[in-house]
This record gives structure tokens, sequence and C-alpha cells, in this order.
């Protein structure tokens, strides 16, 4: 019976395994509808061009071994006799490539979910799941219900399996061994006084839709209310927003001299049934105002929604209730909340309405169907730096195809209309060199264009942007791994959509992403990454691609130099090949700290636990290099005498600050060490029976830590950088500390 077993496994493995899966996960259920998954993407916490790099340098992919891939998920030969390819070619895109959409989310959920949502690892893998599922069935199409739930189904039962040790809890606390050395070994850190981040979560928004959270808390730094202006000099202030499904606390926090914030105010928004109760994103005008933005989808089986807008400096309580109605001011809970000053509250209104409501219908939908707002997208960005003349922009690329190729949205809305507005928005046609041939539709799989966030990039004039993403590989995904195309599209004269070129970016692997953007305003932007994975050892490096410039007319190149590239088309399609020019762009040579003023190159993977952040522009302004922001948390002073460590001191944050500028080229800064006057008074010493209580004392205490990020932030127009601490439980002990840049 064991040799018959063995036999029926070799024969028969993806429907031996797939049973095995089917049994173990008989009850995780998938979805009914057929919208694609969210696209995991650094949430900005600021309208300027700061970003964070989420993932602790290691990179995104689904990690599927190749051989265990060709043995559960491709057909075996016999398979492949009595039973044919259901998409009626024998010939399909990798299953790591398929789910790297969902891949991307997973590995994100399980290094950054516990300390920023309160995701467990169960509540990651269900969403890996729901997510592989969507992708499946967008490939297959609803005909093959059943061969998703199981295809969806084996990639989670490969991660349960084998992913265990790599999910990171918020409160972990690691292993001492001096001896090691990897970013990517077992949970244990060479010197305990690292906080032992190494092996656990850090804070990073990376869920556009976090539905899944009982309650978390996310943080913007935007203009301070108005009404401020006698009490605190900076011109920006943080605004914490407590999130549950049920409604949202906001606390508005200001600082004048000090570290903690003097002045405080607050609102209750109550939750409306009739879209998912998210925070918003930080939009600016041209003239430097800047708006909350709320992406109110009515739920994730359908794209259909509204967006709702309020000034952070205008806003009264008028305004918020008129966006949520039984909204109250939170005066009388503040003392207690935010531990600051409650300022008295504004008792007139005057001047025009400081929020409103946007409906966006397309410019084809019906007109005889008034519920018809349906923008057909899943996420939207902001675009920093690319105000149009009048107004706010914010870009998306559309889930639903227009005829047979890939389309995106630039919406720009008036924030001086009218309180309740409908805009009729017109889709751009993505025409490439990937969809020359109208009728044969998109080279490329369509689900491939959504694994990474589009970008937003400055195009000839404010009324023509650029938006452009990634779509990892060639020649029906051949070389997946290590390139990838980025499509580049705007607006040309009478609001059609038209290619500014395709480049394909050469060296770069799946352990380079996610990547940040520089000098996205001007017309010579680069794409930038910094990892730390196996590839570099351990340590930090940094590559860089610089575009080519962006054709000015369509069809019209502005240079000359170009690759042949021979695409195949989609299996799923049919047979066919066409060849296809494109730009092709080298990765730079890797860059680390020993040629950035730093000998020792001692910026290692520690300094990628907590994500750093790219701070590409400053208050708007045009320029070319950046500044990027590495911390990471340790103790001033701990104990080893027993097998728990004793803090006896407060947490010590080290930061760095990385100049980087066009080559690449870079300047290190020396580690600045501030001491955040955070309590640690969990951990106490006691006999050994009290171990397993002074271990979580102690594992609790670091959770708490973890859930608390580093924003740097320009607080003053011409002012210095600064690095706010918020502090999720009492926010009015949130710190801000003042750099020397």
């Amino acid at each position: 019976m064991a040799i018959f077993g063995f036999a029926l496994i070799f024969i028969f493995p993806n429907a031996t395994v797939g049973e095995a899966a089917d049994f173990l996960l008989t009850n995780a259920r998938p979805p009914e509808d057929r919208e694609l998954p969210p696209t995991a993407y650094a949430v900005p916490y600021a309208a300027a061009d700061l970003q964070r790099i989420g993932g602790q340098g290691h990179g995104l992919s689904c990690s599927i071994d190749p051989f265990i891939e060709r043995l559960v998920f491709a057909p075996s030969w016999i398979e492949q006799v009595i039973r044919p390819a259901r998409t009626g070619s024998e010939e399909e895109a990798s299953i790591s490539l398929q789910m790297r959409q969902a891949c991307a989310f997973h590995d994100l959920c399980y290094r950054h979910g516990a300390a920023t949502y309160g995701y467990t690892q169960a509540d990651c893998d269900y969403l890996l799941l729901e997510h592989a599922y969507r992708i499946c069935q967008y490939i297959y199409g609803p005909q093959n219900v059943n061969y998703c739930i199981r295809r969806s189904r084996l990639v989670v039962l490969g991660v349960r399996i084998g992913g265990r040790e790599f999910f990171r809890p918020a409160d972990a606390i690691a292993e001492v061994d001096s001896t090691n050395t990897s970013p990517d070994g077992p949970c244990r850190v060479a010197d305990w006084s690292l906080v032992a981040d190494a092996c656990a979560s850090s804070y990073f928004e990376f869920d556009p839709y976090p539905i899944r959270a009982t309650n978390y808390t996310v943080y913007r730094v935007a203009d301070a209310p108005e009404h401020w202006a006698n009490e605190v000099r900076p011109q920006k202030a943080l605004y914490v927003f407590r999130v549950r499904p049920s409604g949202t606390q906001v606390l508005i926090l200001g600082w004048a001299n000090g570290r903690h914030p003097e002045v405080c105010d607050g609102y209750e928004l109550p939750g409306t049934y009739g879209f998912l109760n998210i925070a918003p994103q930080v939009v600016a005008s041209v003239a430097g105002d800047e708006w909350f933005t709320w992406w109110r989808r009515h739920d994730l089986a359908g794209t259909g929604g509204s967006f709702a807008f309020l000034s952070p400096r205008r806003a009264r309580l008028a305004d918020w209730k008129r966006l949520f109605p039984g909204a109250k001011e939170l005066q009388a809970d503040l003392s207690e909340a935010a531990m600051c000053t409650p300022l008295p509250p504004v008792l007139h209104d005057d001047g025009p309405p400081a929020s409103f409501e946007v409906r966006v219908r397309l410019k084809n939908s019906n007109e005889r169907n008034n519920d018809d707002f349906d923008p057909n997208f899943s996420e939207i960005h902001t675009a920093p730096g690319i105000a149009p003349h009048a107004g706010v922009r914010l870009m998306a690329l559309r889930t639903t195809l227009c005829g047979r190729l890939p389309c995106h949205l630039d919406v720009v809305f008036n924030p001086t209309g009218p309180e309740i507005q409908e805009q009729k928005v017109e889709p751009l046609i993505a025409r490439d060199a990937l969809n020359r041939n109208k009728e044969r539709g998109d080279v490329v799989d369509f689900y491939r264009n959504f694994q990474t966030a589009p970008i937003p990039l400055t195009g000839p004039t404010p009324d023509r942007p650029v938006l452009a993403w990634m779509v990892r590989g060639d020649r029906d995904g051949q070389a997946y791994t290590n390139s990838a195309l980025l499509r580049r599209l705007r607006v040309f004269e009478e609001d059609r959509g038209g290619s500014a070129g395709v480049v394909r970016l050469t060296g770069l692997l799946e352990e380079h992403e996610p990547l940040a953007v520089l000098a996205r305003t001007t017309m010579h932007p680069r794409l930038v990454s910094i990892a730390a994975g196996r590839v570099d050892a351990g340590r930090v490096s940094i590559r860089e691609w610089a575009l080519p410039p962006q054709r000015t007319v369509e069809g019209q190149p502005t240079q000359t130099e170009f690759s042949r590239l021979r695409m195949s088309a989609p299996a799923f399609h049919g047979a066919r090949t066409e060849t296809v020019r494109v730009t092709t762009v080298k990765s730079s040579a890797p860059l680390r700290s020993s040629e950035c003023n730093d000998p020792n190159d001692s910026l290692d993977w520690t300094w990628m636990t907590r994500p750093p952040t790219v701070m590409a522009s400053k208050f708007g302004e045009v320029r070319s290099d950046a500044m990027v922001v590495f911390t990471r948390l340790a103790l001033g002073e701990y104990r080893q005498e027993s097998e728990v460590p004793q803090p006896a001191a407060n947490f010590a944050l080290e930061v760095r600050l990385l100049k980087l500028a066009v080559g690449p080229s870079c300047e290190m800064s020396e580690i600045i060490v501030y001491s955040p006057e955070i309590s640690l008074t969990a951990a106490k010493e006691g006999p050994e029976a009290n171990k397993p209580l002074a271990e979580r004392r102690l594992a609790l205490l670091l959770a708490q830590m973890r859930s608390r990020p580093v924003l740097p932030a320009y607080l003053q127009q011409g002012g210095r950088l600064h690095l706010i601490i918020p502090d999720p439980k009492t926010p009015g002990r949130s710190l801000l500390l003042r750099t020397t840049e």
C-alpha cells in the first residue's frame, strides 16, 4: 500500500496534494464576486513626496521552490494526456508570477501586519487565500470555480506548511546568538540591545482596506487648524486616526517648543453603513492647500463608491458633520485620551464650506442609471508635486478593461465647487508598444498590471501627467525574477491616452522590491531600490534605474536606441508572437554605505527592520536628490543576568541620514542617538517561578514599541527635519524630535 501511495503521488502530484489541501482547508471559502484583490503599497502619511520602504529589506515574491512548483502546480505527464489544459493551451505562466500580487501582499502582512493592524498569521493566510482565488478566477474565468478554489488552497497550504517561521509577531523575543549575522536566519540576534526587532513585526501601512482589523491606528501629517495660529508655530499637525468598523476617532496634536504636544483637538466620527470605514489620504493643491480625501468604496465585491474631501486647516465641526452625520467634538475626553490641553471649540462658522463629496461617473456610463457611480478602480493614488492648475489630482489604474486594453484615470477635483459634486471622467486607454494591434488586445496578461502600485509622474504640462506601472518579466512572463517592463502612459491632446515609452528594467530582482521614485516632478525621474537581502549578504545596498526621456508626441520617441523584444501573447488568448521595441535601462552598480562616508560599512539589515523613509521632496519643491531616513531602536542599558533580559534604562532611537544624489552618489551621517524618555517598567526581576510573567510583560512592552512608527516630516516652511514618534495608546505622549539636518 505504501508503494501504491507513493506511486499515486508521483503520477498525480497535483491531484494528491490538492485533495490534501481540500481536506485541510475545506471550510475556507472564497469570495463570490469577480473583483481583483487590492494591491499592497506604502500608504503615504503626508501630501509631500515621502515614501516608506516596507518589506524589511527582503524583497517581495511567492518564494515557491521551482521543484515544488513543478511537482504540485504543473500537471503531470499523465494528467496532460487524460485531462487537457483548462485554458485550451499547454502553456501558462508560472504560478509564482500569476499569484505575485497576492504574494507581495502576504509578504508585507507577515512582516508588518501584526504591529500595524493587529493581524495574526491566520489573518494573513486567509487574505492570501482570498486574493489568490480572485486572481485565479480573473485568469481562468468563472467556469473554473472549483479549479481556482483548489489552486488557491494549494498556495495557502504551501505557506502554512513551509512559512510558519516567517510570520513575525509584534511581541517576539529573540534569542541572543553572537554568531548570527544573517537577516534570513532564525529568530536570533547578535546583541539583545537592538531590541530583537530583527525577528518581529514593524509598523508599515500597506493595506488600503484593512477590514479584517477590529481596530487600528494610522497617522497623517497635514495642515494644522487655522485657529491654532496663536498657540503653535509649526504649520503642520499630527492627525491620529483610530479606526474601527463602527467609526473613527480623530485626535489632532500640535507642538510649540517642547517634545510633547502642547495643544490638541479631536472629533468622533460615526461609521456609515454605505461604505467601508477607512482613514483618508492627504493631497495638496498647486497653491499648497492640503485636503483629506476618503475613497468611500461600498465594499470589496464591487468598485462603486464616492469621494469625500475635507480641508484640515479650515474644517469646523459643521464640515466634519457634512461628511459624517452625527460627528461630535471630543473636548470632554481629550484630557484623558491625549494628555494635552484642548483649545476652546470654534463657535462661529465663517467662510465657504471646508468639506464636500464627489461622485465619479465615467463618461461612457449609462446616463439613465442614477446609481451608476462606478469608476472601476480598486485603489486611488495621490500625485505629490503634480497638482493641476486648479484643484487637486488623483490617479488610478482601472481594474476593468476598456475594450481589450487597459486604461487609467486622471481625476481632477475642484475644492471651491459646490458641497456635493458629480464628475464625469474619461477613461484613458493605455496604447503602447505592448498593444499596437487593437484587435489582438494586450500582449501582457492583464492581471500582471496590478502586481505593484502605479507611479504618478510629471508630464510635459500640468494637464498632461504620466501614470507608470511595472509588469514583471517579458515574453509571457519570461525572466520575471530579474527584469520588468515599465509602462508609461499619459494624456495627449483631446483627452486621449497614449504611450510615453515602454522601458525594460534589467537587473531588477524580486529581492530589490519595493522601489521608490526620485525626481518625479522632473523630466528625469529615477527608480531606486534599497534592500538588504541574501544577494547583498545582509548589507544595505542601493541600486538605481535612470528612466529615459518620455515621448513628446504619440508615436515619436525622443531617443533612437531600442531593444527589440520578441513578445509572445498570453497563452490564454491563443498562440501568436510579435516584435516590439522598448528602451532598455540597466541597474546601476550597487552602492553601499562604505562609499558614503561610512568606511566600516555599518549600515546593515538591522536598519531595514523599521521601514526607511525616502524624502523625495520638501514642501513640494522640485529636486533631483533625496534624503533617506533610517531608524532602529536600541537599549542604552540592559542586564542579561538571567535568561530574561532586564531593561534598566529607556529606549534609545538611533537615526542615520543618507543624502542620495544622481549617480547614484551619497553621503551618510554618523549615528544620531535620541533618548525618547519612554518608560521601561514592564519587565521586572523576580524569582524563577515568575519567569513566564516577566517574559510576557517584556513581550507586551516590545509590542507597544513596535506599533510606534517614526515619521520624518517637515513641519514648517524652510524648517528643520522633525521625527514624530506617535503613541497609539496615549497620543499626548507622542514625541517630536528635532534633527540637525
